[in-house]
């Protein structure tokens, strides 16, 4: 019984960390739920890959004046969770 127990956890523990490969950035539906999801290091990757081609100018056009410390916090996290194996969305 355990075993199975076990095989289901991994199962489940595979599917929350599922993304497309190569990853293009945090696949959307993990941010749309609060099911438990694992945003990888990889997806962190991309997504922060994506982020830096685009210039301190142009990134305050797109975020705006308002949300730019708000962005700029969350950029913060991102790179924290990539060095710490991701995060979950609960």
């Amino acid at each position: 019984m355990k075993s199975a127990a076990v095989a289901y956890v991994e199962q489940r523990e595979a599917h929350l960390a599922w993304h497309p490969k190569p990853p293009f950035g945090i696949a959307l539906h993990k941010l749309g739920s609060n099911d438990g999801w694992l945003v990888t290091p990889e997806e962190i990757t991309a997504a922060l890959e994506s982020y830096r081609t685009h210039s301190g100018d142009e990134v305050k056009v797109i975020v705006g004046d308002k949300e730019l410390d708000y962005w700029l916090k969350w950029i913060a996290y991102l790179e924290r969770a990539q060095r710490h194996g991701g995060f979950r969305v609960h």
